[in-house]
């Protein structure tokens, strides 16, 4: 089981935009087994994503996408930073980082 979890910080004012295009880009995506999106408390621009996927081939698969892509590229209008990305491997023992 891979977890992957991105902190995606957005131009001011630009949170609706980004969160009408999670949505578009979810509804397109059936490779994830969960996926949540949280906004920080302490600062509403910036958004946590949770996604689980089952191995590394279907993450390349998904990134690979053509919905993925433009998902990528109507991101890059609202980004303030570049996204952080962090990505867990679980095996039976626990975790790795």
């Amino acid at each position: 089981m891979i977890e992957l979890n991105v902190l995606i910080h957005i131009k001011q004012y630009r949170e609706e935009d980004y969160l009408r295009n999670v949505d578009k880009h979810i509804e397109n995506s059936h490779c994830s087994i969960c996926h949540d999106i949280f906004k920080r408390t302490y600062d509403p621009r910036k958004f946590v994503t949770i996604e689980y996927r089952p191995d590394d081939e279907v993450i390349i698969k998904h990134y690979e996408s053509e919905h993925f892509q433009l998902f990528l590229r109507e991101l890059d209008e609202v980004l303030e930073e570049p996204i952080d990305f962090k990505k867990y491997i679980y095996n039976s023992a626990g975790s790795d980082k």
